[in-house]
């Protein structure tokens, strides 16, 4: 029943360097990359064209083979809710598809900056485009987004329409 049932394979949770998937304690943390990318691909494949539901944390990290399959993974066509908690260059990634593509199935965003985690502070004044999400994002690329959280990083308010919940937390310790 479960690999004809497409909805149970749409839930993908990249972890610490590892793919992972499932809640809780049914995770498959520290999974080889090589079984990892494996059982992605075959989620993938029985997800069909599923709404997906990504998630990733802290200290995640891309191979190059888990590179290539982001284009999948992030399909603007699929996604439907991501929740982005990365570092350096895979939240700049994220970042960069977001503000790139029309993703029309987006209803929920939550990102995060590992800078909001304590890891070092932002200031309020500072702006730099690796700590703001890009005006379009909102503007033109996420006409269904509903739910939207947003952790240390910068966005313009003025252009969010159409939310039925908003969290944005930010703090500037001088």
């Amino acid at each position: 029943i479960a690999i004809s049932t497409p909805q149970l394979w749409s839930f993908i949770e990249l972890d610490d360097a590892n793919l992972t998937y499932g809640y809780g304690d049914f995770c498959a943390v520290g999974e080889s990359n090589d079984r990892s990318l494996a059982r992605v691909k075959t989620q993938l494949a029985h997800a069909e064209q599923r709404y997906l539901t990504v998630r990733t944390r802290p200290g995640w990290a891309l191979s190059d083979a888990t590179r290539a399959l982001m284009p999948k993974i992030l399909n603007p066509l699929t996604l439907f809710s991501l929740t982005a908690r990365a570092d350096g260059t895979s939240l700049s990634g994220a970042i960069q598809a977001l503000a790139t593509q029309c993703y029309t199935s987006l209803h929920h965003l939550s990102i995060s900056s590992p800078e909001s985690f304590g890891e070092s502070q932002l200031l309020a004044h500072d702006t730099h485009p690796s700590r703001t999400l890009p005006a379009i994002i909102f503007r033109e690329n996420t006409p269904r987004l509903r739910y939207l959280s947003v952790h240390g990083l910068l966005f313009d308010w003025s252009i969010l329409r159409g939310l039925r919940a908003l969290r944005a937390v930010y703090s500037d310790v001088t």
